[in-house]
């Protein structure tokens, strides 16, 4: 009886310790990180590259392990662009903790995307944005992971990953739409509470007229 009230106390403690924190702080604090090193991608992207402004890739194959950053957070960056990969590759080695692009700031748009071989396809802390007609394909662990609210996520194939869309803790008001979300390992479309604050799921999203 004394060990099992030890362990409800230990655990309540535990919860409210990490509630303080959520995965978007964590995306901040990575992306804020390695922004202090990015230079601008440009036409042609680079390991690690950010992109801070209107861009259209060159068509190409592009061997990323880093991917990129689009975007902005707390001031590093901008918000308000427009990425276009032009069917571009952007290819990883499936490195653990690996994401192909890391999306943050506010009405941005990331269209024509092919993300493939990484831990996490997309990585998506931005807000008011679009996320339309990009490729997901063997990302081991999510092809897109949604850690921030009002986004709309239409008309995407994903393919061969972990979990196809993976919406966490906070991630409300999200409309995900005409996507073509098969062939994944586990789940097409999961809720997941977030690691930081396990009591507490998404209360919101429109799901419709997906393919699963």
């Amino acid at each position: 009886g004394l060990l099992l009230i030890v362990f409800i106390i230990t655990i309540s403690i535990n919860v409210n310790t990490q509630s303080s924190y959520s995965s978007l702080d964590k995306f901040k604090d990575i992306f804020s990180k390695r922004f202090a090193t990015a230079v601008e991608c440009g036409s042609v992207p680079t390991n690690g590259c950010i992109v801070t402004q209107n861009t259209t890739f060159v068509r190409g194959v592009y061997n990323l392990p880093d991917g990129i950053l689009a975007g902005e957070v707390s001031g590093q960056g901008a918000s308000g662009i427009v990425l276009d990969c032009n069917s571009s590759i952007i290819d990883g080695t499936l490195n653990l903790d690996s994401v192909g692009i890391l999306i943050g700031g506010i009405d941005q748009t990331i269209k024509n995307c092919i993300i493939s071989n990484y831990y996490t396809g997309v990585w998506l802390g931005t807000s008011n944005s679009l996320f339309s007609s990009n490729t997901l394909l063997n990302n081991s662990k999510y092809g897109i992971e949604i850690i921030s609210y009002n986004n709309t996520i239409s008309s995407n194939f994903l393919v061969k990953n972990g979990a196809g869309i993976n919406i966490k803790t906070a991630s409300n008001d999200n409309t995900i739409i005409d996507n073509f979300i098969i062939g994944n390992v586990l789940n097409g479309i999961q809720f997941i509470p977030d690691e930081f604050n396990l009591g507490s799921f998404p209360t919101s999203a429109d799901v419709l007229n997906n393919t699963l």
